[in-house]
């Protein structure tokens, strides 16, 4: 089932496409450093505990066998401490990349939305202005009444919410898809 949006997303994205994208690129290649340096710091504490921990054959009864048993305690809460970073990580990047996907494909119908009604969205987001500055300036840019500014701006976003429902799958982007496919 196609995940439903909503016009405020769908503006969302296309005011600060630009800015969210980076802004998730960037949180996901810190994520990637931090789970790079998790993965670095486990590798080297396994091979720091085999290291640091006597053999069998060298403990006599009751020697250090506390501290050995402490350390161990203290070693398993550390690699499971890791263990948890890793996985909370895992699961954010891949929030991230959902967001991501998300906002691209929201940017995918916009961008192949019918002439007009892309210029309609960009006349009144792609500058970030105030609904009544984008109306005041479509309905002189296009000489418009304001009902037909709302109406094609409401028709506009519809055709978004239903391309992005669809996946893209419209006949006019059925040629697309299949280029790009190839």
């Amino acid at each position: 089932m196609a995940e439903l949006i909503s016009d405020k997303e769908i503006v969302h994205t296309i005011v600060g496409y630009i800015e969210l994208s980076e802004d998730i690129h960037n949180k996901i290649q810190q994520a990637y450093a931090n789970l790079s340096e998790s993965n670095k710091w486990r590798n080297e504490n396994d091979i720091i505990y085999a290291a640091s921990m006597p053999g069998q054959n060298n403990l006599s009864k009751g020697e250090i066998g506390s501290e050995v048993k402490d350390l161990e305690v203290v070693y398993t809460r550390y690699q499971t401490l890791l263990k948890q970073q890793i996985q909370e990580t895992t699961v954010y990047i891949d929030e991230l990349t959902n967001r991501l996907e998300k906002m691209n494909r929201i940017m995918n119908c916009y961008n192949n939305l019918p002439e007009d009604e892309h210029r309609i969205l960009a006349i009144f987001y792609e500058d970030n202005k105030s609904f009544k500055a984008g109306l005041t300036e479509a309905m002189t840019r296009l000489n418009l009444e304001r009902s037909a500014i709302v109406a094609r701006r409401k028709k506009a976003l519809i055709h978004i919410r239903k391309m992005y429902e669809k996946g893209l799958k419209s006949p006019q982007n059925e040629e697309i898809l299949n280029k790009v496919a190839i």
